[in-house]
């Protein structure tokens, strides 16, 4: 079991926090990562393996992805 940490600074969302994870997909930005790279073209077995992650939690991150065009010139 990971070690957590209490936060005591009252401004703080999170009370109970952790500076490891044992499951990299649960770090702090893993899903804008793998946004990131899906943008960038990488395919979904080069993320997995970049990141650490299943491929299956790649794909499922990415449709439950909704992205919205950001022109009016993007709608057809």
């Amino acid at each position: 079991m990971e070690q957590r940490y209490a936060c005591h600074n009252e401004k703080c969302l999170r009370k109970i926090f952790q500076l490891y994870y044992k499951y990299h997909t649960c770090a702090s930005g893993a899903k804008f990562r793998i946004l990131e790279m899906a943008i960038n073209g990488s395919k979904v077995r080069d993320i997995s393996r970049v990141l650490h992650i299943n491929a299956d939690v790649v794909i499922d991150t990415l449709k439950k992805r909704k992205l919205e065009p950001t022109s009016k010139s993007d709608i057809h």
